[in-house]
């Protein structure tokens, strides 16, 4: 069988899903020291806001990744990028464009072997489609400094504005865009 033919891409949308979200994304940000952490969980108010998507990604049946996309339009701002970077996000859409904001993208640690390999891959999966579907301008994406390369490389992805500290974290942050 197929590894893509093993994958379930299921968006969320009840309380008890979201706990499982909110369970897999303090686990994998703990393993890999990526914020500071307070209580068991992390779920915020942007995972309830009418333009986002919050998917849990499931391998044989198991929630092995999840990504939040946020459809971001002139009319509706809301989205993890504008908390960080509004002023240059706010050009784009003061220029009537759309953008998709991936964020909360978060990896079960204790997957590995092959399926490790292909689990980024998979779950940018619902980022593409958004883009598409929402016929995107741009599509956003945070990473931290020392994967900014990769990403570059990987996704086409330029610098749109210098690194940033976040008030959730001690690491600096770099914002990349895409072009259509």
């Amino acid at each position: 069988m197929l590894l893509l033919d093993r994958v379930e891409y299921r968006r969320v949308e009840t309380g008890e899903d979201m706990e499982d979200i909110a369970r897999l994304r303090y686990k994998a940000y703990k393993a890999v020291n990526l914020m500071e952490l307070t209580g068991s969980t992390l779920i915020d108010d942007l995972d309830f806001d009418s333009h986002a998507y919050v998917f849990g990604i499931y391998l044989d049946e198991n929630l092995v990744s999840t990504v939040r996309v946020h459809h971001v339009t002139p009319e509706h701002r809301a989205s993890t990028s504008g908390l960080i970077f509004g002023p240059e996000i706010d050009v784009f859409l003061d220029a009537g464009m759309v953008l998709v904001d991936p964020g909360r993208l978060a990896v079960d640690p204790d997957v590995t072997g092959d399926e490790m390999r292909a689990l980024p891959y998979l779950t940018l999966r619902p980022v593409a489609m958004a883009c598409e579907y929402f016929t995107a301008d741009r599509c956003l994406t945070a990473c931290r400094p020392r994967h900014a390369a990769s990403t570059s490389a990987f996704l086409r992805r330029r610098p749109l504005s210098p690194s940033a500290r976040t008030s959730a974290s001690t690491m600096p942050t770099v914002r990349c865009w895409l072009r259509r």
